[in-house]
């Protein structure tokens, strides 16, 4: 059991009683992992699918279906869908010398594994906020930018670049899809309480739906840094973003669900609130960032049966870049780096039709 476990960003240092060292690191950017054991073991990767269709198809392919195992990395299928995965690190002092080089610190050669890891794990504890930053993987953006060529830097010399954060809540859904016979098995059941036993028996596709921007929303951090590190604009408060209204004379852009891929037929479907979801991206102007040119766009004008009012497109954020209001001129694109975690939810049994038209079966009488 361990006497001290020190955190900072991805890693963990475990230092038993004894003085025994054991490194642990839980990767932030667990896509960008699986994908690439993907590709060592030539698994092919769907576009459309998340960190959880990735993970739960990993665990299926090359392991129990909860569990599989790559060299010294783990993934885990949680009961609630959600995939975990970590590494434990089989060369300690090797991973204790690329957390030092990592931030700065260093180790006498002198120094045995016990000794360096008690030293290291002193110095992180005094060094946290500045050791949770710098031992992160970057989002796969981000080291796209970082190996582009001294020619492609040079032709973009003239813009300025921003990066952009933002941890939010979040609606997502489960749909689990079901036959005539099940559909009408279901029927009868209280679907909270039978939900897990029919997830555990079957596949399902996720997909996180939208932003959750409730004015009085507790759970809403926006960030965008310059490429020196600077942060140009902080917004905490959903309510006071520029929300661009569409006129009375222009057609309101319902967009509802927008689920590729959801074919006709019967759900056990699960709405999700999810809290902790984590968003980048970045982006580029040729002017020096104005706050007052960032904005959303209201599309809830016909309120969403399902997910209700207040309520944004997950990866669309805006910014003017010139006369009026374009959505495709103006968009910054948002990748999702983590789902976040379930806060609460409903359960239904819908019936999708026409492609796009969803049907509460149990509201029927």
């Amino acid at each position: 059991m361990a006497a001290k476990s020190v955190i900072a960003g991805e890693y963990i240092l475990q230092i038993a009683e004894n003085g025994h060292v054991d490194v642990v690191r839980v990767f932030r950017n667990a896509m960008k992992t699986m994908k690439d054991i993907a590709a060592s073991k030539n698994f092919p990767v769907e576009e459309k699918w998340n960190t959880q269709d990735l993970g739960r198809h990993l665990v299926k392919e090359f392991g129990d279906g909860k569990t599989a195992k790559f060299d010294d990395v783990t993934i885990n299928k949680m009961p609630d869908g959600k995939i975990e995965i970590y590494q434990e690190c089989k060369n300690t002092m090797e991973a204790l010398r690329t957390i030092s080089a990592q931030i700065g610190f260093t180790l006498d050669e002198k120094w045995n594994t016990q000794t360096s890891g008690a030293k290291l794990a002193a110095y992180l504890m005094e060094h946290k906020e500045e050791a949770d930053k710098l031992l992160q993987t970057p989002n796969s953006k981000k080291q796209e930018a970082a190996s582009s060529d001294a020619n492609e830097k040079k032709s973009i010399g003239k813009t300025k670049k921003y990066t952009i954060e933002i941890d939010v809540r979040a609606k997502g859904v489960r749909l689990l899809s079901l036959d005539e016979d099940e559909k009408e098995e279901l029927l009868g059941e209280d679907l909270e309480d039978v939900y897990e036993d029919w997830a555990e028996e079957k596949d399902y596709e996720f997909y996180l739906a939208k932003l959750y921007l409730m004015p009085e929303c507790d759970r809403f951090k926006l960030c965008i840094k310059d490429e020196d590190g600077n942060i140009v604009y902080e917004n905490t408060k959903p309510a006071s973003l520029n929300t661009y209204t569409y006129d009375e004379d222009d057609e309101p852009q319902v967009r509802g669900w927008e689920f590729e891929g959801v074919e006709d037929g019967f759900y056990l479907t699960r709405i999700l609130t999810l809290k902790g979801c984590y968003l980048v991206g970045e982006f580029e102007l040729e002017e020096s960032f104005d706050e007052s040119k960032l904005y959303i766009l209201d599309d809830t004008q016909i309120n969403d049966e399902l997910m209700g009012n207040y309520v944004y497109p997950l990866d669309r954020l805006y910014y003017q870049r010139g006369e009026g209001y374009d959505e495709e001129r103006d968009r910054i694109e948002l990748e999702i780096e983590n789902d976040g975690e379930d806060q609460y939810y409903d359960t239904y049994l819908m019936e999708v039709s026409d492609g796009d038209y969803w049907h509460n079966l149990q509201e029927e009488d």
